[in-house]
């Protein structure tokens, strides 16, 4: 695998990489339960009704969200559970954002071996990010370390640009998990990189033991994780969908996902994310994501 060897050496190194140093050293601490938005859709913006071909009949699926005018981000934090500050500022700073912005598709990466949340695409992706200290606020592949109002301020740049494409979810449970099937609408197909699709299944609401700086003892047993990574149907970097990129069409693509991970199924999710790869395969940017609740 391209990243083998450097995942192996963040593996080994995982005790060893610091809490960073808090930006805005204050004392909130802990994280609450989410509850999923009342609806399937995040947000009212405007669905891009006029990007849908209606000619053919559509599979029945239970919980959907279709095309918004809109560019959402994909960001993530970088956490272990023994880091203080992760538990203290780190994630009650990310998870308030996206209470505040259900615009941003987030995830919470796991990826120290010792964490019980452990997943070893965390791993991959805190390797790409050339992990030097947690928490690290991430923007698709950019990394902003312990750095949230640069972060906030960045994403609010990608979200205001325009997107190449849009993308519609739809979902339904399955015997061994979730069927999740993905549309995207393309308006503008150029570009010098190779565009992938991924597919993630993530889990609000689990309890799992977290050090917090801000709490006696400082080992929480009971601690509430939210955004936590379970997996993906696709690869962390997904899957090429260069010979149907093109400008004007709408690609459909289905997937099966292991929900064997998942501690409540009812607090489980999905997000969407179209990237981009170099032709060495490594991740450069973003074109769009969508979350999808059930």
């Amino acid at each position: 695998m391209k990243y083998s060897i450097a995942i192996l050496l963040l593996a080994l190194s995982a005790t060893f990489i610091a809490c960073e140093k808090d930006e805005d050293d204050n004392n909130n601490s802990g994280t609450n339960t989410i509850m999923p938005p009342t609806t399937s859709n995040p947000s009212d913006t405007t669905v891009v009704s006029d990007s849908i071909p209606n000619n053919d009949p559509e599979p029945t699926f239970d919980f959907t969200q279709d095309f918004q005018n809109k560019r959402e981000a994909f960001v993530g934090i970088i956490s272990r559970n023994t880091c203080g500050i992760c538990g203290r500022s780190g994630h009650p700073t990310f998870d308030d954002y996206l209470i505040q912005n259900r615009e941003a598709s987030g995830v919470s990466f796991n990826y120290s071996q010792n964490d019980p949340l452990y997943h070893a695409e965390s791993n991959e992706y805190a390797s790409i990010m050339r992990l030097q200290g947690t928490p690290s606020f991430t923007i698709g592949f950019d990394n902003y370390r312990n750095n949230p109002t640069t972060w906030k301020t960045e994403i609010a740049n990608f979200e205001s640009e325009t997107a190449d494409a849009h993308i519609a979810m739809a979902g339904k449970s399955i015997s061994t998990g979730f069927q999740i099937q993905v549309k995207a609408a393309i308006h503008n197909s150029t570009t010098q990189n190779v565009p992938h699709l991924a597919v993630y299944l993530l889990e609000n609401n689990v309890v799992s033991p977290q050090t917090d700086y801000g709490a006696t003892p400082s080992l929480v047993q009971d601690y509430i994780h939210n955004h936590v990574y379970k997996g993906s149907a696709t690869g962390l970097l997904g899957e090429s969908i260069a010979d149907v990129w093109s400008t004007g069409d709408t690609i459909t693509k289905t997937y099966d996902l292991d929900a064997s991970k998942i501690t409540n199924l009812d607090n489980a999710y999905f997000i969407a994310i179209l990237m981009e790869l170099d032709s060495s395969g490594n991740p450069v940017g973003i074109i769009n994501s969508q979350q999808l609740y059930k």
